[in-house]
């Protein structure tokens, strides 16, 4: 009695065949972790070169503002109050006048007697070495003419009515914070960033 044994072909995989099947595989496996690679580089590096402009940005913007609360104490000790706007602050910047002291003489031991001479000059020249270009104050640095927002007022302390200014960016490209120098509710006139910074 004999028996036939019947074998599927379609279940036979040759050794060549098998061999060529794991080297498509790993193939597919290492373009795919090189794509995925590269875009978890590509990722990391988007997000550091965000976080470098907002940088360089803010430092632009952070400069400006310092340069604009110089630009108001100045104006405040020519006319006694903070420019409420920009166009009086550029007024006064160039023609409002403060006073200036200088020593004439030195005290040496023949020469006891020092004088101060009491001088007007321009806030432009005062603030010359400070400001950097005064008819661009009132612009955001790196934005297309964007202005910043200004105000001036008073508040109440204790009896005492003093004067406040608020200058604040008001198109921030760092969304979690609008840069401002000032405040218009409080005797404040350092910069948010200094306070974020201690």
């Amino acid at each position: 009695m004999h028996f036939t044994r019947h074998t599927s072909k379609s279940s036979i995989i040759a050794p060549n065949q098998e061999s060529m099947t794991n080297n498509i595989v790993k193939a597919v496996l290492a373009i795919l972790c090189v794509i995925v690679g590269y875009l978890c580089y590509d990722s990391i590096a988007s997000t550091l070169r965000m976080q470098n402009q907002i940088a360089y940005v803010e430092g632009k913007i952070i400069q400006r503002l310092t340069e604009i609360k110089e630009a108001q104490f100045a104006y405040k000790d020519a006319y006694g109050v903070f420019a409420p706007s920009f166009d009086s602050l550029e007024y006064g910047l160039k023609n409002g006048r403060i006073v200036e002291l200088k020593q004439v003489g030195e005290l040496t031991e023949a020469n006891q007697t020092v004088v101060i001479d009491t001088m007007f000059v321009t806030i432009a020249d005062k603030l010359k070495d400070k400001i950097t270009n005064f008819d661009s104050l009132r612009f955001v640095p790196c934005s297309d003419k964007v202005e910043f927002k200004i105000g001036s007022g008073t508040v109440n302390r204790n009896g005492v009515t003093l004067q406040v200014f608020e200058v604040i960016d008001p198109k921030p490209v760092n969304k979690k914070r609008a840069l401002k120098v000032g405040s218009l509710s409080d005797a404040i006139y350092t910069g948010n960033w200094e306070k974020q910074e201690n």
